[in-house]
């Protein structure tokens, strides 16, 4: 009878010890990739330059087994469009992020969600920027990462957990934080609704009572609007200055251009940008050449087994968009580590009309994703970009600071948004003439702002932005 015993029990065992050295293994028929190692896969190897080598080594579409879970990863356009666009029905999931959508965010994070479920000095929006920085912190932790592909993880008490108790204060603190913040606007809006300009908070209480909503889940529909414009389009900007020291023949015919059409008495305004080739190919280019989500920002996952080229995508897997390695792809893009407008000289498309063409090798960049999940926040990314660009040409000279270095390249801060490392700069307004014309049309903006940054009146507030009514906030 001991025998036996023995014998059922180091079966098992062996079983077991089967079943880890199989977890890391790459499926027969899966997508190539990088060598595994038992248990652990690939997930001890580290984005974003790794990952352009692998698309050199491995072609557009490539695998990484990340503990029990797969990563399929695209790094051409054809794969994005034949996938993401065409069969965006089955390729429109969020990945099970435990800790990033459990844990931190309650269900409540929509951009995390599967379908069917210039004033950061000021107190509140420091509040919430350090909120955003902490989120973004907690997310890229080993424990965060452990928990998603060993699901496993997930069962051990906080105590022998220490990322899963900071995950859930940190719950507890923002959802306490959006919540105040929504409630706070709701009532507001309702006693101004007949004075004050639109805002987008006034459609999400119509979709509260609609839906039935609970204030909580309702509360991150706005916080999620203001996470998403955070960071994005200044960090492009910044990328852009970066770009102005590298390159400084790009600001010179840059300035001839504006100079030229708009001339030194007013500021240039998006009336202008049809007649502004150059400031439009630098913005194409910005988003190009620093995308500020260098691996696709959130990826998606399969809600269905599928196949593609011959290999097998099983259902559940995780599938990121190698937007840099494409973006770094010399056959799309000649010399493409280099800052060149005029690359996209005569390209008159806006981003969205771009992301739609039908032939997606014309497509200009992927910066703002594919499918049903691109950025719909990319017309107003586009706008804002013009703006910020033209007028930096229109009023400023950018230097390298004396007696600094250069800033160095492709070099970034660690997070979700590539945001490059800090460095010195010089900045002057062109001419006497250009400072005052600055500084009256900021004067004039702050006319339509109460002491919190937030727009007073309605419609027939202050005209500002050159001409340009501010238009619906919120």
């Amino acid at each position: 009878m001991d025998t036996i015993f023995y014998a059922l029990l180091s079966a098992l065992i062996l079983y077991v010890l089967y079943l880890l050295a199989r977890i890391g293994h790459r499926p027969n028929g899966y997508p190539p990739g990088p060598p595994t190692l038992p248990v652990l896969g690939n997930i001890h190897l580290n984005p974003h330059l790794q990952f352009q080598i692998w698309a050199n080594q491995y072609g557009g579409v490539y695998s990484l087994m990340l503990g029990t879970k797969t990563m399929i990863v695209l790094s051409s356009d054809n794969p994005i469009k034949d996938l993401l666009d065409k069969k965006s029905a089955i390729y429109s999931g969020r990945p099970d992020l435990y800790t990033g959508q459990t844990l931190m965010s309650g269900d409540k994070r929509m951009v995390m969600m599967n379908y069917g479920s210039p004033w950061r000095t000021h107190p509140l929006l420091q509040t919430l920027f350090e909120n955003l920085d902490n989120y973004v912190r907690l997310n890229t932790t080993g424990g965060a990462m452990a928990a998603d592909f060993y699901p496993i993880l997930r069962y051990l008490p906080t105590s022998l957990m220490p990322s899963k108790r900071e995950a859930l204060d940190h719950y507890n603190h923002e959802i306490k934080l959006y919540t105040d913040l929504y409630l706070a606007t709701k009532r507001s809006r309702e006693k101004l609704r007949s004075t004050s300009r639109p805002c987008v908070c006034d459609d999400v209480v119509e979709v509260q009572a609609k839906e039935g909503f609970s204030d909580e889940y309702t509360a991150h529909i706005p916080a999620q609007l203001w996470e998403a414009g955070s960071d994005t389009t200044s960090t492009q900007l910044y990328a852009f200055v970066q770009a102005l020291l590298l390159y400084p023949h790009i600001q010179a015919k840059g300035q001839a251009e504006l100079d030229f059409v708009v001339g030194p008495d007013r500021m240039p305004t998006l009336e202008d940008m049809s007649s502004l080739p150059y400031v439009r190919a630098c913005v194409k280019e910005s988003f190009r050449w620093h995308p500020t989500a260098v691996l696709g920002a959130f990826p998606h996952s399969t809600s269905e087994n599928d196949t593609y080229n011959g290999y097998r995508i099983p259902k559940n897997a995780i599938i990121l968009t190698n937007t840099w390695a494409i973006h770094r792809d010399p056959k799309r893009y000649p010399n493409p580590s280099v800052f060149d407008p005029e690359r996209f000289i005569g390209d008159n498309t806006t981003s969205s009309e771009s992301a739609n063409c039908m032939d997606v090798s014309k497509r200009d960049h992927f910066g703002f994703g594919a499918g049903r999940r691109i950025c719909p926040g990319m017309n107003v990314a586009d706008r804002s970009m013009l703006l910020g660009i033209s007028r930096i040409f229109w009023a400023f000279d950018i230097k390298p600071k004396k007696g600094k270095a250069l800033p160095t390249q492709d070099d970034f801060e660690p997070g979700f948004v590539a945001i490059p490392k800090r460095f010195d700069v010089d900045v002057k307004p062109r001419s006497d003439g250009r400072e005052k014309i600055v500084r009256s049309e900021w004067e004039k903006a702050k006319e339509g702002l109460d002491e919190d940054g937030q727009f007073l009146g309605g419609w027939g507030g202050p005209k500002y932005n050159g001409g340009q009514s501010a238009g619906p906030t919120g």
